[in-house]
C-alpha cells in the first residue's frame, strides 16, 4: 500500500484501514533507510566518529548533572 499525499496517508489511519502497528513499522523502516548515510559517515570517517564520541560523552555528563 502507498500514499501520494500525507492527507492520504491521515485519513487511511483515521478510518483504520492502516494500523498504528503497520504505521509505525513503516515510519520506521523509512527513517532507518534515511539515517543510513548518516550512521555510516559517522563510522566511518574518523573525525566524525570522534565528533560522535564527544558529543555523546558530553550528553552523558549532561544527564548526568540533572540527577
Amino acid at each position: 500500500m502507498s500514499y501520494s499525499s500525507y492527507s492520504e496517508l491521515e485519513a487511511a489511519y483515521e478510518n483504520g484501514s492502516l494500523s498504528p502497528g503497520d504505521l509505525k513499522m513503516t515510519v520506521i523502516e523509512y527513517l532507518d533507510k534515511l539515517l543510513a548515510p548518516v550512521r555510516e559517515h559517522f563510522e566511518n570517517k574518523p573525525e566524525a566518529k570522534k565528533l560522535f564520541i564527544f558529543v555523546k560523552n558530553a550528553m552523558k555528563k549532561q544527564n548526568n548533572k540533572k540527577k
